[in-house]
C-alpha cells in the first residue's frame, strides 16, 4: 500500500499519489498529514506522484511474469488504460507492443487495441501516438525505455503478459 511505502521510507518530497485508472484513488499531504484512501499498487498499475522537490526512489527486486487484464467498458465509460511497463520488459518500440498483443501491425491487427501512446508526466498528456488504420498501424513508432508509461486504447477485453528480458528469480 502507498502509505506503507511512505512511512517506511520517510519520503518528505512527495505531495500526492494517485492510482491512474477509471476510478482514481488518491492520497495527498495536507498540513504534514496524509489523507485520502490508501490503495494497493499492483503489477502494471500506473502511478502518478506529485512532488515538491527532487528525490530518489530506488526500485529493488525483480519483475514478476504476471498477466494483466484489460476490461472493455461500455459507453459512456472510456477504454483508455495506463500501464507502467516492467523495468525488465523486452520492448524497444511501440510496434513491439502491438506485435506482442495483436500478432501483427497490418490492417487486421485491431482486435484488442487501436492506439498506443507514450505518457508524459510533465505535460500530463499522451505523446507519440501509434494508431491503427484499415491500412495498418501508422504514426510514431516511438522508443520505449525501461519502466516507462504507455497508454492503450482498447476495443475488447483481453489478458496480456508482458515479456521480460530476464526470467523471474524466486
Amino acid at each position: 500500500m502507498v502509505l506503507d511505502f511512505l512511512h517506511t521510507h520517510g519520503v518528505v518530497s512527495m505531495t500526492e499519489a494517485q492510482h491512474k485508472q477509471i476510478t482514481q484513488a488518491r492520497i495527498e499531504e495536507t498540513f504534514q498529514q496524509w489523507r485520502g484512501t490508501d490503495f494497493v499498487i499492483s503489477p502494471g498499475d500506473g502511478l502518478y506522484v506529485g512532488s515538491v522537490s527532487s528525490f530518489t526512489w530506488v526500485v529493488v527486486g525483480t519483475d514478476q511474469a504476471i498477466p494483466l487484464q484489460f476490461l472493455f467498458n461500455l459507453p459512456p465509460a472510456t477504454n483508455v488504460n495506463f500501464l507502467s511497463l516492467p523495468y525488465t520488459a523486452n520492448y524497444m518500440r511501440a510496434s513491439d507492443l502491438v506485435f506482442d498483443i495483436e500478432g501483427d501491425v497490418g490492417g487486421a491487427a485491431n482486435t484488442r487495441i487501436v492506439e498506443v501512446a507514450k505518457w508524459d508526466g510533465v505535460s500530463q498528456s499522451a505523446l507519440f501516438l501509434f494508431e491503427w488504420t484499415p491500412a495498418g498501424w501508422v504514426g510514431s513508432d516511438f522508443t520505449i525505455g525501461p519502466g516507462e508509461s504507455v497508454v492503450f486504447q482498447i476495443v475488447a477485453s483481453f489478458t496480456w503478459q508482458p515479456k521480460l528480458m530476464t526470467p523471474e528469480v524466486p
